[in-house]
């Protein structure tokens, strides 16, 4: 089929699951229709960004890029991805296991992977890693941390005021694709002090394979990030950087204007499927009027 003709059925595919879509928001048939015109051409952007690969360097394997959109304020709503999915899977796309109730993950019929999420850029891998699923494969923890913060700042008016969170749940995390298949894979939070705030947790890493996933160590302290548009290493996975900041507590201050921070920068790299840290870097700072917490960070029961 041409792809002018594939465009053609899904714009009535898109009509058609369009008129039983449920938005947030009022709104009056001439929005309704001026949002579905706008979808028809977010999803005719979608199939030509993948009718064919951007490159041909296959090195550059399970690279992601971003396809950017602009949403008119006047369709007060975020991109209809149950519609766009519709769409794409009548266009003979096929769907991945997820394991997520954000993400959607589509595969085109030329094997390039579409990555969905109402809250993001549409993402795009035009040479994804296909990984056989290994027989260590186990279910992932599925961990929720009761976090407690709690303490003041002096504003630069000379003021104190209370900040903190007194209970706050903090759980499972599904951040990035490590292994460029287009799906993310998850983080298990893990305490390493009972005092540790939220940027001092360290975490497991899982590499999710369907409904279970593969272990692959152990990362932080800290909050990680991953550059995505990096291609994924010849057997192994992208590399992981962790930011942990530590202040000073109420009870260490000598002055309450005057907080002392700690910021340890590490990275780690997976040779073979396994997480080692390579480097890391402390640096320590005044910062002025900045909060100062008592942090307790328990297992939720």
């Amino acid at each position: 089929m041409k792809s002018s003709a594939i465009v053609a059925l899904c714009a009535l595919g898109w009509v058609a699951h369009s008129q039983l879509a449920v938005t947030a928001h009022p709104i009056d048939a001439e929005v309704r229709a001026d949002h579905d015109m706008y979808m028809r051409s977010v999803l005719e952007r979608v199939l030509a960004e993948t009718a064919q690969p951007h490159t041909d360097d296959t090195s550059r394997r399970g690279a992601m890029r971003v396809v950017q959109l602009n949403v008119p304020a006047k369709f007060h709503q975020e991109l209809d991805i149950p519609g766009l999915r519709a769409s794409l899977l009548a266009a003979k796309f096929t769907e991945l296991p997820t394991s997520t109730t954000t993400d959607t993950v589509l595969v085109a019929p030329n094997g390039m992977r579409v990555a969905l999420n109402p809250n993001e850029p549409i993402r795009i891998i035009d040479h994804p890693v296909i990984a056989k699923r290994s027989n260590r494969c186990s279910p992932i923890p599925s961990v929720t941390l009761d976090l407690q913060s709690n303490g003041g700042q002096v504003t630069e008016n000379g003021q104190y005021h209370r900040v903190g969170n007194p209970l706050a749940p903090f759980s499972t995390q599904r951040l990035f694709d490590l292994d460029g298949d287009g799906v993310r894979d998850a983080f298990v939070p893990v305490i390493n002090h009972p005092s540790d705030c939220v940027t001092e947790l360290s975490w497991q890493v899982w590499i999710v394979q369907g409904d279970c996933g593969l272990l692959v160590g152990t990362i932080g302290p800290g909050w990680p990030s991953v550059d995505e548009a990096l291609p994924v290493p010849a057997h192994g996975l992208r590399p992981i950087s962790t930011v942990a900041e530590h202040g000073q507590t109420p009870a260490e201050l000598t002055a309450p204007e005057k907080v002392q921070q700690t910021t340890t920068t590490s990275n780690f790299v997976a040779a073979k499927f396994r997480y080692r840290a390579t480097t890391k870097a402390t640096q320590t700072t005044i910062c002025y009027h900045c909060p100062s917490l008592t942090c307790q960070a328990t297992t939720h029961k």
